[in-house]
């Protein structure tokens, strides 16, 4: 089940993490959940017998991949159905899952491997971590902290510029060298000794860089590796699964074809959590979390992607007499309903799709970010409606690191200047007690104030009065007034430092690992 909406809040301060459920609770969890839902079927197949194929096959394959990257996969769990709730369960046949789009992941990312480890080795479970490669490229611009004319500041750094629109899955990685190079660059501007902590995190970073293997033809490849190289060797042994690979699975194609050939009853279910999800939380943007798959006359969109020509375009479903009978491009060119089971059309699934897939088939637990477990609410309903059955519980872990620069806090007292200035805008009196002129006003101003409330009083004529008083008391604090305003104009750019050292999204390597890892409890 999804976790109240009102506690899905990022970690506001330093070192300090959201973990719902604790992390200590996901062996019980996952064992929970691998009893669930055991009689809903999925292309025919109960999911008692379906659960462990899907997740046999996603294991050889996440496996394979992983070796191929010379990465270590971690031992591997026996992905049979567990037969028996209680005790002695055999934890062997758990696995435990988690996941992201292939990007520098800043620290509040990164304690989603290592909690997923952590949890996996404790109960001798499969820790497996879905790469989302099947979301759009674009140029990766980091925020990288900067002294420029004297004063911290937050920039963008392009270390991987885009040659081409495409997808994560069909980005080409750059020369090896070229991309060291542009690391070698972020250094320069960390020249300032304020930037010492985070200068020297990212050299370190680098020195692993240079040690590694990262001659992998395709961007995801090496950014999987990217983000071991810094979890290592606190945080290893793990499989890794790109989501490109997962949708070509067999098992998974069953799934999907199933709700291709459902889709009037699947859309629906869809679209009304979503509008359920927008109007209770009074959303108004219709794309918040996600579009509604789109219904026309005799099409009906579909919660998959296909993928042609490296790029992915929405699919539809033709319907005729309630019956899903072709499969439709958004060029209007028609495939059979047998081409996704049989391979022909390469398919990647939208957000919710994924995570009904990776909750129900795949993983006993799934692990997801703040933004991941919102939307999830969706998912949960579509659990409950749609399959007719009790949504798997889920967690939801994220996290703060600040970088280490050293930064002062104006907060304070921006909020006394601001409380100062609203007080001789709105009760000069008080702003100005002591001040003869002032004290002279604010006690015609108390007369009126005590005029306007007898019986028959000329409350508009008076409550001018008071409004003009109101303002001559202001114009003797005029000069109080300028000050405050030019304080805080001082403040501001001492405010822009602070948000600046105390970004939360800055990437990991900024960070010395030996503050955050291993980071859960």
């Amino acid at each position: 089940m999804s976790h109240p909406f009102d506690q899905l809040v990022v970690p506001a301060e330093n070192h300090t993490k959201l973990a719902i459920p604790p992390v200590a609770e996901y062996p019980s969890a996952a064992r929970r959940n691998a009893m669930l839902n055991g009689a809903i079927l999925v292309d025919g197949e109960p999911l008692t017998t379906f659960r462990p194929k899907a997740r046999s096959a996603a294991i050889d394959v996440a496996r394979a991949y992983t070796l191929s990257l010379g990465l270590d996969p971690g031992p591997i769990a026996d992905p049979g159905p567990i037969a028996d709730p209680g005790p002695a369960t055999d934890p062997a046949a758990l696995v435990i899952g988690s996941g992201h789009q292939p990007l520098p992941f800043h620290p509040g990312i990164m304690i989603k491997p290592a909690a997923l480890v952590q949890a996996a080795r404790e109960m001798g479970a499969t820790p497996l971590f879905m790469t989302v490669d099947s979301d759009e490229f674009r140029a990766e611009y980091l925020p990288l902290p900067n002294m420029e004319n004297g004063r911290l500041e937050k920039m963008e750094f392009p270390l991987f510029p885009m040659k081409k629109h495409g997808l994560y899955e069909t980005a080409e990685a750059e020369p090896v060298t070229d991309m060291l190079d542009r690391f070698q660059a972020m250094v320069g501007f960390l020249a300032h000794p304020r930037l010492e902590t985070p200068r020297r995190a990212l050299e370190s970073y680098l020195e692993t860089l240079r040690n590694t293997h990262l001659d992998f033809p395709g961007y995801v490849s090496r950014a999987i590796v990217m983000r071991r190289a810094w979890l290592a060797p606190e945080v290893d042994g793990f499989l890794e699964l790109p989501v490109s690979l997962l949708s070509k699975e067999k098992t998974f194609l069953r799934f999907a074809s199933h709700i291709l050939a459902d889709i009037g009853r699947f859309a629906g279910e869809y679209n009304r959590a979503l509008d359920e999800y927008r109007k209770e939380r009074k959303l108004r943007y219709l794309a918040n979390p996600f579009p509604n798959l789109e219904t026309r006359e005799g099409l009906i969109q579909a919660p998959f992607w296909v993928v042609e020509g490296g790029e992915r375009r929405k699919l539809y479903v033709k319907v005729a007499a309630g019956k899903a009978s072709a499969l439709v491009l958004e060029n209007g060119e028609e495939r059979p309903m047998s081409a996704v089971i049989e391979g022909q059309m390469a398919i990647r699934p939208k957000a919710i799709t994924l995570s009904l897939y990776l909750r129900m088939a795949l993983c006993d637990l799934f692990i997801h970010g703040v933004g991941g477990a919102k939307y999830d609410h969706v998912t949960d309903a579509i659990i409950e409606r749609y399959y007719q059955a009790r949504p798997p519980e889920s967690a939801c872990l994220s996290a703060t690191l600040w970088i280490d620069v050293p930064a002062e806090d104006p907060r304070p007292d921006i909020a006394e200047t601001e409380r100062k200035i609203r007080q001789i805008e709105q009760h000069p009196e008080k702003a100005g007690a002591g001040k003869t002129e002032v004290d002279q006003l604010a006690a015609q101003k108390e007369k009126l104030v005590r005029t306007i409330k007898a019986p028959g009083a000329d409350k508009k004529s008076i409550g001018a009065s008071i409004t003009k008083l109101n303002h001559l008391m202001a114009a003797e604090l005029s000069g109080e007034r300028r000050a405050l305003s030019a304080k805080l104009e001082r403040l501001a750019p001492v405010e822009l430092e602070r948000q600046a050292a105390q970004a939360r999204d800055y990437p990991c390597f900024f960070t010395p690992k030996r503050s955050c890892l291993p980071w859960p409890d």
